[in-house]
């Protein structure tokens, strides 16, 4: 039997002091902790890849994705991790199941100092609205071990220029392809229409002239 220190932590983190400890004071918010996870909210800030700027969500209030757009999103907490712990996150499902996919990663690094940015996708059919402080995040804590302590700096209090010139631009999506498809078939049609038309003109023209041919 292998005894492990007492002083020795494994597992996820479950302990409610500990865990408020990772965040900025006044960011944690006890309504949205249970057991073992946290429910991340929605912050100050949003980026749609099909606009020019960001969205100050303190002035708008909520912010809609369209079906095929990215976006980044930030969050209102700021996370104060130690070397003792690292995170793992996700979108909460019932925001996947509208059609929200996170497409970046999904764990923090001990250490980590920061807001956390969520670049996110809908593949849904419909578009989805976010308001300002909606818990649309999870994280829980691991303990992990064998990590050095190293003070970082305070990241991502807004999002960075060069995020937003990444996902920037329209993007396909079902829906638009099957617009397209459905243009492109009602064009055929119409060509084709003509084609038959001209054809079936070229045709009695050919007959008619092989009659009077014939009469002759």
């Amino acid at each position: 039997m292998i005894l492990l220190p007492q002083n020795r932590r494994t597992g996820i983190a479950t302990d409610l002091e500990y865990i408020r400890g990772l965040f900025l004071s006044h960011d944690f918010d006890e309504d949205n902790w249970k057991s073992w996870k946290y429910k991340l909210r929605l912050g100050e800030e949003v980026y749609i890849s099909t606009d020019d700027e960001p969205i100050d969500l303190t002035q708008k209030d909520c912010v809609t994705i369209k079906p095929g757009a990215f976006a980044l999103l930030l969050t209102k907490e700021t996370l104060l991790l130690d070397n003792k712990v690292m995170a793992f996150i996700s979108i909460r499902f019932d925001y996947k199941q509208k059609g929200l996919i996170n497409v970046s990663g999904f764990h923090v690094d001990p250490n980590y100092q920061g807001k956390i940015i969520f670049s996110v996708f809908n593949a849904g059919p419909k578009d989805i609205i976010l308001r300002y402080e909606d818990p649309v995040f999870m994280i829980f804590f691991q303990y992990i071990e064998g990590v050095t302590e190293k003070p970082e700096p305070l990241l991502y209090q807004r999002i960075p220029a060069e995020m937003m010139e990444q996902i920037k631009g329209q993007s396909a999506t079902l829906a638009s392809n099957a617009t397209r498809l459905e243009k492109l078939e009602f064009y055929m049609k119409i060509i084709g229409g003509l084609g038959l038309t001209i054809i079936a003109g070229i045709i009695v023209g050919i007959v008619g002239l092989f009659m009077t041919k014939v009469a002759g």
